[in-house]
């Protein structure tokens, strides 16, 4: 871009790059520019720059942004007659149009939108652009403002409620971005018949923005920090409900700096309150938002024996009598075939055993696998099969020894003890576990 300073204004801007130019002569591309891209005489630059995260951001204005060949610029299209209308030294390069945005803007302008359109698409496919005959001939058609940025004609709208009105003074909404133009419509009107009033774009008495999808114009507005963004449900359920809804994070796409702190208040990272009743509805909705455990500790990224420290740690400053199987992974010999849930015997005493187990913090499990540190089975159902074959299968007594014999041998360094629900019970009466060598099943002490 080489039009649209001043001496004075290159001169400047040479100054602040300083260190950050490199010439360009014998040396090689910068890393940010794309492998392959071949550049003609006439687009060598004098100096490259260095670090762009260290450069100038310029605000541009061009005729129009025609396509190109692809083996010129990877982008597929260019600016056509280009110059800069201001250095904008506010701002970072961090906060600079990157190439998602400026085809968002491409895509969304009536200039030349059907050639670039074709172009852009044809450039993320990998495909070859057909080309196409200028049709001569056509009416131009009048510039017109776009529906979904033209305000909706609410004269013959009554106002009949005082809804969206604070203090006596009527809240003010901008509506920047929904899914059609009815929706729009629709939102305007509801904001005019309580009371409330909307503008096209947000002024210094915006109370909300209101959006959909996260648009260009969206995007461009939470950059500035300066309005709350809440998606368009929360003034349908205003409604609904006849009362100003106060914000959730299910309804908030960009918060100030005030706001967060309010929510922060009123509720948890998960978005329960802490006051408001609940019902099934919001607290499946809570629960849906909350990682499970397995992910949770994948997340954190710490070693297995330091977290384990950790949850003794934590276990022992908040202990309390449900929490006292918290390191325990048990399989209680609730199923005719081991591994399959489907099996479950559902009138077996050791159904019992289970519950009170994940009462009190533990986990159960439907298999004997590695990890597993408990095996609590009924003694006197298997006490009398003393290894024989029952119903041409090994018995569980037979089968239990040889799966433990087989974890053993497994890089794990956890042995399962075998307990009977007398172990469950006394460490529940108790509030400690208990000594898992004194109840043992009697069949199972003389195999050690």
């Amino acid at each position: 871009i080489g039009t649209g300073y001043t001496y004075q204004e290159l001169r400047e801007l040479r100054e602040r790059l300083g260190e950050n130019l490199v010439p360009a002569e014998g040396s090689r591309l910068p890393r940010y520019i794309l492998p392959g891209t071949r550049l003609e005489q006439d687009d060598k630059p004098d100096v490259w720059v260095r670090d762009p995260m260290r450069s100038v951001v310029l605000q541009v204005k061009c005729y129009e942004l025609p396509e190109c060949r692809w083996d010129k610029f990877r982008a597929k299209f260019t600016a056509r007659f280009p110059r800069c209308t201001k250095i904008r030294y506010d701002k970072p390069p961090s906060q600079s149009m990157s190439w998602d945005e400026l085809y968002d803007l491409v895509m969304n302008s009536r200039l030349n939108r059907s050639r670039l359109g074709d172009a852009i698409s044809a450039h993320l496919n990998g495909e070859e652009i057909e080309r196409r005959h200028r049709r001569r001939g056509k009416r131009k058609q009048p510039a017109a403002v776009d529906v979904l940025h033209r305000a909706t004609d609410v004269s013959d709208v009554h106002v009949e409620s005082s809804l969206f009105q604070l203090n006596g003074a009527p809240m003010q909404f901008c509506v920047l971005s929904v899914e059609d133009d009815t929706i729009k419509a629709q939102l305007e009107t509801e904001i005019k018949r309580h009371g409330g009033t909307f503008t096209q774009n947000p002024t210094e008495e915006t109370n909300y923005i209101l959006a959909g999808p996260k648009t260009l114009r969206v995007r461009s507005q939470m950059k500035t920090g300066l309005y709350d963004v809440v998606h368009h449900s929360w003034l349908t359920d205003c409604v609904r409900e006849g009362r100003l809804l106060p914000l959730e994070h299910r309804h908030v796409l960009f918060a100030k700096p005030e706001t967060n702190a309010e929510l922060e208040r009123r509720m948890d990272d998960y978005g329960d309150h802490y006051t408001q009743a609940c019902t099934v509805a919001s607290l499946k909705e809570v629960f849906s938002r909350i990682p499970s455990r397995k992910r949770q500790k994948k997340d954190l990224g710490v070693p297995s024996r330091l977290r384990d420290l950790l949850e003794d740690a934590e276990a022992e400053t908040l202990q309390t009598r449900f929490s006292m199987f918290h390191r325990c992974k048990v399989y209680v010999d609730i199923y005719t075939k081991a591994g399959n849930p489907g099996t479950l015997i559902k009138h077996s005493p050791l159904v019992i055993s289970a519950s009170q187990i994940l009462m009190h913090g533990g986990q159960v499990y439907d298999e004997i696998k590695p990890g597993i540190t408990h095996v609590v089975v009924d003694d006197t159902k298997y006490n009398h099969l003393s290894g024989r074959r029952a119903h041409g299968e090994l018995s569980f007594r037979s089968r239990a020894l040889q799966a433990l014999r087989d974890l053993r041998h497994l890089e794990s360094n956890v042995t399962p003890k075998l307990v009977t629900p007398k172990w469950v019970e006394e460490s529940i009466n108790l509030k400690s576990l208990q000594d898992e060598e004194k109840f043992a099943p009697t069949w199972w002490r003389g195999d050690q």
